[in-house]
């Protein structure tokens, strides 16, 4: 038997088959994308985990050889070092309150270039915590005084003050100690 094949529906237009075949392939294409994502997102997994990690392992590895270094084979020179900032620390108030003997005796003669009969120093001394004591014999208390207040004029020294003032019945003079500090390396400079 003979069949006849024809179609009742027009033929489409050309646009749009093309259409229908454009849509066609969008669909597929949008069914491919995933799985092309998933791939990548696979490759990119596996190049971090060879390449990148490897070099990740290696600088923690050259990074931890260094501080083993540091921690192990230079302790003791990190030890002796510390040791003499420790100790150059503990120097550093001992050194600001050293002094030459010699600059005491310059600046008692720079304090009494004009020096008269009514007093006199008769000792010479230093306090452990630094300040440096002078005994002083005068007439009386008021000029014992005066020659403490010329200490405290002088701009060098600081703290001045009579830690002891007598009067000896003996020859009729008052004995005073007076302490105060001097700043040595500010008088040294000019």
């Amino acid at each position: 038997m003979k069949s006849f094949a024809f179609n009742l529906l027009p033929q489409k237009p050309r646009s749009i088959v093309k259409k229908e075949s454009n849509r066609d392939d969008y669909s597929v294409l949008v069914t491919i994308l995933p799985l092309i994502g998933v791939i990548l997102w696979l490759v990119l997994v596996l190049v971090n985990n060879m390449v990148i990690e490897n070099y990740k392992k290696t600088w923690e590895d050259s990074i931890e050889s260094k501080t083993d270094f540091i921690n192990y084979d230079l302790v003791p020179v990190l030890m002796k070092h510390g040791e003499i900032v420790l100790k150059t620390q503990n120097l550093a108030d001992v050194i600001t309150k050293d002094i030459k003997p010699e600059q005491l005796f310059v600046l008692l003669d720079e304090i009494y270039a004009n020096q008269d009969l009514s007093f006199k120093i008769v000792g010479y001394g230093r306090k452990e915590d630094g300040s440096f004591q002078v005994t002083v014999q005068a007439d009386n208390y008021l000029r014992l005084a005066e020659v403490t207040r010329k200490f405290s004029s002088y701009k060098y020294i600081t703290d001045v003050k009579i830690d002891n003032a007598s009067l000896e019945e003996i020859n009729n003079k008052v004995t005073g100690i007076i302490s105060f500090f001097f700043n040595y390396e500010i008088s040294a400079e000019q």
